[in-house]
């Protein structure tokens, strides 16, 4: 999928603090942003095989907003947009895992057993 291809390339790309080089500078944040956006675009299939993953970054972004160079990038509201997104496309689309109270099992296995709320590394 694309789209979410991209959305984990910009992530590596941020994490290494290295500049994917098709993007620049310049445009980094505003590329994150619009990949993060562009993730409620991703396939549903695609999306639950990658769903751990998937949700780590998009709590990491929210929790820690990389540094690019010195910079913060502004992209925690972006995140966390996506992120109730996702929720609730998996709790509508896939409602025949969800249990009598709307809970989808899906996303409770991942909140019970691999869910991490990373820490804020910066000095």
């Amino acid at each position: 999928d694309r789209h979410l291809d991209r959305f984990l390339n910009i992530c590596s790309a941020l994490e290494e603090n290295r500049i994917v080089p098709h993007i620049g500078e310049a445009n980094m944040e505003t590329s994150l942003k619009q990949s993060i956006g562009d993730l409620n675009n991703s396939k549903t299939e695609q999306m639950v095989k990658f769903l751990p993953l998937i949700l780590e970054k998009l709590i990491g972004l929210i929790v820690s907003p990389p540094l690019l160079n010195g910079q913060l990038l502004k992209c925690a509201g972006v995140a966390f947009d996506c992120l109730v997104a996702i929720v609730g496309t998996f709790t509508e689309i896939l409602d025949h895992l969800n249990d009598p109270h709307g809970r989808n099992s899906l996303l409770a296995t991942y909140v019970h057993f691999q869910a991490c709320v990373p820490q804020e590394n910066r000095v």
